[in-house]
């Protein structure tokens, strides 16, 4: 083995590990707040430019999932993201739908609605109940069953006759399907390096961020012109699309660099298929010595959750997140309205047309982060000669915040005012921008902070997400309507701003938590 520190050198705790150039492209670390010198850093592993140090440090195993070439590493990448829009979108495809169904049934529409709550707050408990299985048998057999089960749940809803059973499957499909929204950051964490890691969650995020509005954009267009059950077919379709891409290019990433001998790879006399066959379906996991119990893992999810520095910051995502939840699922209502009675009179078509607006949001503010959340990690690290901080992260939410409070504000003029359609679309861009923002902030903050109990801590990151935007959609619209829809957002920004204050405590004093 190559002659280089050892990789647990380079995390303390979660804060001090990057390696920067300075003006002389010297590179420099610093550890447990001592900077080292240069001939200790030289026998780092370094990028092909020699201006960054790799954290963590790759073994010498051509298996090591860091080793992999970055093609492979952005590919199953590709595949997981995709994989982790489908919860989301699952349940947006019900959203114009519930008219229709209200009609097909003779039901109420309150009543066609039932199957959108549960089938949003399972999407939470999904992501809870699969960390265990994901620790314990791997990252690809939790994601292909995932996968493979929420395609037969989502067919199951096509073709069921009676709303109960509808609304029964619908529960199943996004618990099934909620996995890869949690598995995602163990992904990144297994395949990529430090420096990469808010590009690979920005793109991660940004999938789930944007799948709440593709799924009814695309539902609205097809109910407009075919039956309700034509747009579930579809979503069968992609869902299926799903289950085909994890089986034809994923591979297994969990990787114990720490102790590699406990890896016992699948034995090289059976089959490239049986191989597959066998990580794909968890024997191979469950034969793997080293690795955490279920039980292991469910308490760590405890653990996880009660250190208060990310406490508060599931509660401020939880307070922010929670009304792009119930704007998803509200204004809809709003617009179908009758002009007479306060609505927009809009069509299958206007609504599926206005989603547009959030989906070119979320693009744009992955965009824009891609870039915004390196060069705040870059400018700290090259400023405080390579110490980093995760709470540095943070600092990311000071654009998402504002942005979600003023859409808020100008989404509940707008809709007072019954302003244009454009104004509409321009306010929930807005808040879905910052959203996005504040999703990559605290996902990597808590990717720093928490590597090894990744999982566990993207479960209660998405469980926060969605049981708050569950709880919302009970009273959004009669909130609306009772004091008016400027009063009702207005309050919910000012939410946002309470939420901004507890990321701005998690900044000033996360750090000295941690040590505690």
């Amino acid at each position: 083995m190559a002659n280089h520190p050892d990789m647990t050198d380079l995390e303390s705790n979660g804060t001090n590990i990057v390696g920067v150039s300075s003006p002389n492209k010297d590179l420099a670390l610093t550890i447990n707040d001592e900077k080292p010198s240069v001939e200790y850093v030289a026998n780092f592993k370094k990028t092909a430019d020699g201006r960054t140090i790799l954290a963590p440090q790759p073994s010498d195993d051509p298996e090591d999932t860091l080793n992999w070439p970055n093609r492979k590493k952005w590919a199953i990448l590709a595949v997981v993201a995709y994989c982790a829009a489908m919860p989301d979108m699952q349940a947006g495809f019900g959203i114009p739908l519930v008219v229709p169904q209200s009609v097909y049934w003779n039901i109420s529409i309150q009543d066609s609605g039932r199957s959108m709550s549960g089938n949003v707050f399972m999407i939470g408990v999904g992501s809870l109940l699969s960390v265990p299985f994901v620790q314990r048998y791997g990252r690809l057999p939790v994601l292909w069953w995932s996968m493979f089960l929420s395609f037969w749940m989502t067919l199951a809803a096509t073709l069921v006759t009676d709303h109960i059973s509808f609304i029964i499957v619908r529960c199943l499909q996004t618990t099934f399907s909620a996995a890869p929204q949690v598995i995602g950051l163990s992904f990144i964490y297994d395949m990529f390096f430090f420096h990469q890691h808010a590009r690979a969650i920005g793109i991660w995020a940004w999938a789930f961020v944007e799948s709440p509005f593709v799924g009814p954009f695309i539902s609205g267009l097809i109910a407009q012109y075919y039956s309700w059950r034509h747009s579930f077919g579809a979503c069968t379709a992609f869902t299926g699309l799903a289950a085909l891409l994890v089986l034809l290019f994923c591979q297994e990433t969990l990787y114990d660099r720490h102790k590699p001998e406990v890896q016992d790879p699948p034995s090289k006399s059976k089959s490239v298929v049986g191989r597959r066959l066998e990580i794909l379906t968890g024997i191979y996991g469950a034969k793997v010595r080293g690795r955490p119990s279920l039980c292991t893992s469910a308490r760590r999810i405890v653990a996880v959750a009660s250190k208060p520095y990310f406490l508060l910051l599931l509660i401020s995502y939880g307070l922010s997140f929670a009304w792009s939840v119930g704007i998803n699922t509200s204004l809809n209502l709003i617009l179908f309205t009758p002009i007479e009675a306060g609505g927009y009179s809009y069509t299958q078509l206007n609504v599926a047309l206005l989603y547009i607006a959030p989906i070119a949001a979320t693009a744009l503010g992955e965009f824009f982060g891609h870039f915004f959340n390196d060069w705040i990690a870059n400018k700290y690290i090259r400023k405080h000669d390579g110490l980093f901080e995760p709470e540095i992260r943070l600092w990311a939410s000071y654009v998402g915040q504002p942005l979600m409070a003023g859409g808020l504000v100008c989404l509940g003029f707008s809709l007072q005012r019954h302003l244009s359609w454009v104004a509409i679309a321009f306010a929930w861009g807005i808040y879905v921008f910052g959203s996005l923002m504040t999703t990559v902030a605290i996902t990597a903050y808590a990717l720093d902070v928490f590597k090894e109990e990744a999982a566990e801590a993207a479960a209660l990151i998405n469980f926060f997400r969605t049981v708050a935007g569950f709880i919302v959609n009970y009273f959004q619209v009669r909130w609306a309507a009772a004091v008016g829809s400027d009063a009702s957002f207005g309050t919910q920004a000012a939410i946002c701003g309470i939420a901004w204050i507890l990321i701005g405590i998690v900044q000033r004093q996360g750090r000295q938590w941690r040590k505690r």
